[in-house]
């Protein structure tokens, strides 16, 4: 996958689209964060929850934070 770099990084990027934009995203999520800076991720589905775990995990610290009726907020630290 193509490295990202952007000039611009954050404390805090929050996403809420599908599992398969966040995954394709990956990169350009991760390189939009300061070092220790938080990943939150939202409308994931309870089922899409270890896809992301397994896509994040080498690069985050990444966890469950609350779940509604089978939706799911994560959040990720770098």
């Amino acid at each position: 996958s193509e490295n990202y770099n952007y000039e611009k990084q954050y404390d805090v990027t929050i996403a809420n689209i599908l599992l398969n934009t966040i995954i394709q995203l990956k990169e350009k999520l991760i390189s939009s964060l300061k070092p220790g800076g938080t990943l939150i991720l939202s409308g994931i589905l309870q089922d899409q929850a270890s896809s992301i775990i397994d896509n994040f995990r080498n690069e985050l610290t990444i966890s469950i934070v609350n779940q509604d009726e089978g939706w799911l907020l994560m959040k990720g630290q770098k």
